[in-house]
C-alpha cells in the first residue's frame, strides 16, 4: 500500500483521510493515545531493523483481537498502516518544533 504524503487531502490509511483521522484523534481517549506517539516511538516504528518485530507484535495482537484475520498477510498490511500513521505523526511533531 502506497500513501501520498504531500498534502492531507492526498494521504489516507485504509481509505480514511488524514483529516478524518485527525478529527477522531482530537477527541479523548484517542487524543491521549496519539500524544503517546512521540518522536522516538515514531522513529522506532519506522526503523527498518524493527520491521519484523513490528509485524510479529501486530500478528500477536490480531491473534487476541481478531483471530479470523490473524495471518501474516494481514499483519504486514496493518504494520504498514501503523508505519504510515507514524510517518504522518512524525511530520506533525516536526512541524510543531
Amino acid at each position: 500500500m502506497t500513501n501520498t504524503m504531500q498534502t492531507d487531502d492526498n494521504f489516507s490509511i485504509g481509505g480514511i483521510s488524514w483529516t478524518e483521522i485527525q478529527a477522531v484523534l482530537s477527541k479523548d481517549p484517542y487524543k491521549q493515545a496519539s500524544a503517546k506517539m512521540t518522536k522516538s516511538v515514531c522513529n522506532l516504528v519506522l526503523d527498518k531493523e524493527n520491521e519484523d518485530k513490528l509485524i510479529d507484535a501486530v500478528l500477536k495482537t490480531l491473534e487476541k483481537t481478531d483471530p479470523e484475520n490473524a495471518i501474516y498477510k494481514h499483519a504486514v498490511i496493518t504494520a504498514r498502516q501503523v508505519q504510515d500513521f507514524a510517518r504522518k505523526r512524525l511530520e506533525e511533531i516536526e512541524a510543531e518544533s
